[in-house]
């Protein structure tokens, strides 16, 4: 473990990496609800990409406060 990410956990601060997953979580949830032709076309694409972020953090619940509680604990497993 290294001591950045420690103190980034002790600080309440999540790593780069997992604020893009998280965003990219709420994101793609977001474009699964709209009826837009454009995401018709890249269903796929999101859909995969989706599934795979779920996995990733064991996300259950399809919500934005669970998805970032999903984030954080993996964050916290990480770190101890």
């Amino acid at each position: 473990m290294s001591f950045l990410l420690y103190v980034q956990y002790c600080l309440g601060i999540l790593p780069i990496s997992y604020v893009f997953d998280l965003r990219k979580l709420c994101f793609l949830f977001k474009q699964s609800t709209h009826i837009i032709s454009v995401r018709n076309i890249l269903r796929c694409v999101w859909f995969f990409e989706f599934n795979k972020l779920c996995s990733v953090y064991s996300v259950g619940k399809l919500s934005h406060g669970h998805f970032k509680a999903c984030v954080w604990y993996a964050f916290c497993v990480c770190v101890t």
